[in-house]
This record gives C-alpha cells, structure tokens and sequence, in this order.
C-alpha cells in the first residue's frame, strides 16, 4: 500500500492550497483597501464642500450686512442734504420775500417777486437733484453687490463642479482598482489551486509508480535466487 506516496501527495496539495487561499486574501485585502480609499475620496468631498459653502455663504451674509449699512447712510446723507437743500432755499425765498413786500413792484421780468419765483423753481430744482443723487447713490450700492455675488456665486459652481468631476473619477478609479484587483486574485487562486493538484499528483508519482516496484520486486528477487544458488554448491 503506498501510503508514503499517499501522504506526500495530499501534504503537497494542502501546502499549495493554503498559500493559494493566502494569496487571494491577501488581494482581497489590497482590494478592500481601494474600497476604503473610494470612500475617503467621497467623504473628503463632502467635507470641503460644506467647508466652502460655509465660507461662502458667511462672505456673502457679511456684504449683504455693509450693503444694508452702506445703502442705509445714503439715505441718511440724501435725507440731510435734502432737508439742508429745503432750509437754504427757504432761508433765501424768505429774504427775497421781505424785499418784495416792501418794493412794492408787481411781478415782472427782473423785480424781485420775479426773483422769488424763479428762486422757488430753484428750490425745487435742488431738492429733486439731492434726491436723484441719493436714489443713484442707492442703485450704485445694489449693483455693485448684484455684480459682486453673481461673481462669487460663478466661482463657487466653477470649483464645485471642477471638484465633484475629480472626486466623482477618483472615486470611480479606486473602485475599478478594487474590482480589478478582486478579479485577479480569483483567477490566481484557481490557477494555484490547479497548478498545487498537478503538483500533488507528480509528488505522488514521484513517491509511488507501479513499475518501479515491480522491476525493483525482481531485481532483488533475482539476487536472492542467485544467492541460494551460490549457497547451495560445494566445492567437490
């Protein structure tokens, strides 16, 4: 029974085995590793995201705040010019009154109720100009801060998409890495475990063969003949 051929043949076999199922754990490790490494790109994403949007939208509370503030002492500046404009024209209109009333001209070109008519005009004239000039003053502030968020908020989607395009091939990279990887540690554990059975199979061929015995069994029973033969003759 050659049970030594036996042995070494299955003991081959095992040896082969385990390392096979070694080294496809070990790729499924390497795998598992791009996996996580997929993940983190994901996380790192997210994270940077809300990071910018943070800052972004703090950038943008804080110009709308000193737009607010700015547009707000605008109109407290066109509200004292106005209301100094209005004070200066009457203080005027109230002089040129005076010498109407005591002139006694009648209105004409050049008279002094000529005068103070054209003076009221001029009032009115001034009053409106400090208005335009604080509703421009307004406009300007709101403009300024229309073009300054609509270049803020360009930047903001420029990078957000440039950065969801790179983490988005990042992370489809590493998860490619983690299948491929998986694959070819499958395929190598067949080709181990196919390779490890032809080698338990010559390692018991190499420790058993059939017709090594037998011309062996012959040999040796061929001497022993010989030898009784030799043994059996006398010298006379």
């Amino acid at each position: 029974m050659p049970w030594l051929a036996i042995f070494m043949g299955i003991a081959s076999f095992g040896i082969s085995a385990w390392g096979a199922q070694q080294k496809k754990s070990g790729g499924y490790l390497q795998a598992d590793e791009f996996d996580n490494a997929a993940d983190d790109v994901v996380t790192a994403h997210k994270f940077n995201v809300a990071e910018r949007t943070k800052v972004y939208n703090f950038n943008l509370g804080q110009k709308v705040k000193s737009t607010k503030k700015n547009i707000g002492k605008a109109r407290r500046k066109g509200a004292y010019d106005r209301a100094l404009t209005i004070a200066e024209g009457e203080k005027i209109l109230g002089r040129q009154t005076v010498r109407a009333s005591t002139s006694g001209a009648t209105a004409g070109e050049g008279t002094p109720l000529n005068v103070r008519i054209m003076q009221v005009s001029n009032n009115l004239f001034q009053e409106r100009m400090v208005e335009f000039g604080t509703a421009e003053s307004i406009d300007l502030l709101k403009s300024e801060f229309v073009d300054w968020s609509t270049a803020q908020k360009f930047e903001f989607d420029s990078w957000k998409r440039s950065a969801d395009f790179q983490s988005d091939a990042q992370y489809k990279q590493y998860k490619r890495k983690a299948k491929l990887t998986r694959q070819q540690a499958d395929l190598g554990y067949f080709s181990d475990m196919a390779s490890g059975l032809g080698g338990s199979i010559g390692t018991f061929g190499n420790f058993y063969s059939p017709r090594s015995s037998t011309r062996k069994n012959r040999f040796t029973n061929s001497a022993q003949n010989y030898a009784a033969g030799v043994e059996g003759k006398t010298p006379w």
